[in-house]
């Protein structure tokens, strides 16, 4: 069993924004100093009368504290971001941390975060997809081409790599049994191995509801719940 620390870098907007970094770095120091494996932070944007620091750059610094932890995204909403972007970010992070590090991408779900970013959910789904998928190869690739819905790649390199290989653990954040249909389906590994897991974990399954979550990003009860026959 590891441990990770989950880092909560969310305060009133009344906080000094000069005293945030200084208390993640108190706890980062003391983690690493008692045996955690990991630290990792979270992700997320227009939040009405709270600051956060935000992700990526606060834990490159962090790294600078920790002697033996992991560096983690716990998580990067990848759903809202571009993938060429967040590959850069989280390669160079791995580098900065000596190989040592995790990507956990989730879609976003606030609609505040929807809005400041001009996405609906369904193009939040289809862009998470794709994303995860252009990612894994930019990672371990060169002239990395892609044609998506949502995304168009031609001849795209990120260097430096993650010096992790073949590349950086991703895992997919699930919430609800729908949410864990929809990571089953997930393209995380180049091999498409359902993220390391056993396909036989999910025998009892449908195959006409995977087929479907694939298609929508929805599986069927959700569908009939959200009562919207385009999902259908």
């Amino acid at each position: 069993m590891k441990f990770c620390l989950q880092l909560n870098p969310q305060v009133s907007i009344e906080k000094p924004s000069a005293s945030l970094m200084p208390t993640l770095i108190e706890q980062v120091r003391v983690a690493d100093a008692v045996g955690f494996d990991a630290f990792s932070m979270g992700d997320h944007y227009n939040i009405p009368g709270l600051q956060r620091l935000n992700q990526v750059p606060a834990l490159a610094r962090l790294c600078a504290e920790a002697k033996h932890c992991a560096v983690g995204t716990a998580v990067t909403l990848l759903g809202l971001r571009h993938p060429v972007t967040v590959a850069s970010e989280l390669a160079s992070l791995d580098v900065l941390n000596e190989g040592k590090s995790f990507a956990a991408f989730g879609l976003g779900y606030r609609e505040e975060e929807l809005n400041a970013f001009n996405l609906t959910k369904s193009q939040r789904y289809q862009r998470f997809v794709e994303a995860v998928e252009i990612v894994t190869r930019l990672w371990t690739e060169d002239n990395v081409s892609f044609e998506g819905k949502a995304f168009k790649l031609k001849n795209v390199t990120v260097d430096p790599k993650p010096l992790q290989k073949p590349r950086p653990p991703i895992w997919i954040a699930a919430n609800t049994d729908g949410a864990v249909k929809r990571a089953a389906t997930t393209k995380s590994h180049p091999d498409h191995d359902f993220n390391g897991i056993d396909r036989s974990e999910f025998a009892g399954i449908d195959n006409a509801d995977l087929r479907h979550i694939q298609r929508t990003g929805h599986s069927r009860d959700e569908c009939r719940e959200c009562k919207n026959p385009e999902l259908e």
